[in-house]
């Protein structure tokens, strides 16, 4: 992963340096500024991951809760599976549950 940063990170230096962009700068304290960039690039990468968990507990959350509305209505586990996308063992713990 840090290698795809660091080409990412030497892409946007050299675009700043062709547009003369802090060019001067850049060019004094670019391993530096690179450094930097990859920390930032990895830290928006751990955000995005971090959101993505979230959602994905959330959509679990979501078809737990439908199955037991499914089991209290007494469907059929193969069906709840089906609509649920939850294995049959996930919904048998909780059936027991209830």
């Amino acid at each position: 992963i840090f290698n795809s940063y660091y080409k990412d990170t030497k892409q946007v230096l050299r675009k700043c340096k062709d547009k003369s962009i802090l060019s001067n700068y850049l060019e004094e304290r670019a391993k530096e500024v690179r450094t930097i960039m990859s920390l930032l690039f990895s830290q928006e990468e751990v955000t995005e991951r971090y959101a993505y968990e979230c959602r994905m507990e959330g959509h679990r959350e979501a078809n737990e809760n439908t199955a037991i509305s499914m089991l209290k209505d007494k469907m059929d586990i193969d069906k709840i599976a089906k609509y649920t996308k939850l294995t049959p063992k996930r919904i048998r713990e909780l059936a027991k549950a209830l």
